[in-house]
């Protein structure tokens, strides 16, 4: 799968992207902010998932990113759902709408997400659950890039690329 292809960065800010240690305390607020979740969504058909560098317990923004995958049925009652619980998306696409929230210091990135880019975002995430050295490699690209947030994104997209094309297709089809 390649998803991942060159694209135009100029949009991209040149001011640093943060650049924190994993911090362990973000761990019970991502589960407690999976239980709020799953408490609003009950009856619904959806996935909900802690991913990211704070689920990878590896340095970043120090953000925690949830992911809901709903069926396709529920997912516009889902994000009128999510709209209403924390405003206007700060980011929406056909197939990806996120929402901001603060809980307890950090920064939380609520993504409805679907089709291909749920299928990629699931399958690197495994990737780098299971492959640590991989992981650390992720982890010092997000360092050495931190000073741009367009070289950031441009160096961050060619690893992703790199490590899309070893991912075993039992990941992504998953």
């Amino acid at each position: 799968m390649k998803p991942f292809i060159e694209k135009d960065y100029s949009h991209y800010s040149e001011k640093p992207v943060p650049n924190r240690p994993w911090n362990p305390r973000s761990k019970p607020v991502a589960d407690k902010v999976l239980k709020d979740l799953s408490n609003m969504l009950k009856g619904y058909d959806a996935e909900i998932r802690h991913m990211g560098s704070t689920a990878l317990e590896i340095a970043g923004k120090n953000d925690i990113e949830i992911y809901i995958h709903p069926k396709d049925k529920n997912w516009e009652e889902i994000g009128s759902i999510l709209t209403k619980k924390f405003g206007e998306p700060g980011h929406a696409e056909p197939d990806f709408i996120g929402f901001n929230d603060k809980r307890k210091n950090f920064d939380v990135e609520i993504i409805e997400i679907r089709g291909a880019p749920w299928k990629m975002n699931k399958a690197m995430h495994k990737y780098f659950s299971t492959h640590p050295k991989a992981c650390r490699e992720y982890e010092e690209v997000k360092k050495k890039y931190s000073y741009s947030k367009r070289d950031y994104q441009i160096h961050k997209d060619r690893f992703f690329a790199r490590i899309a094309e070893k991912l075993p297709e039992d990941y992504v089809n998953e």
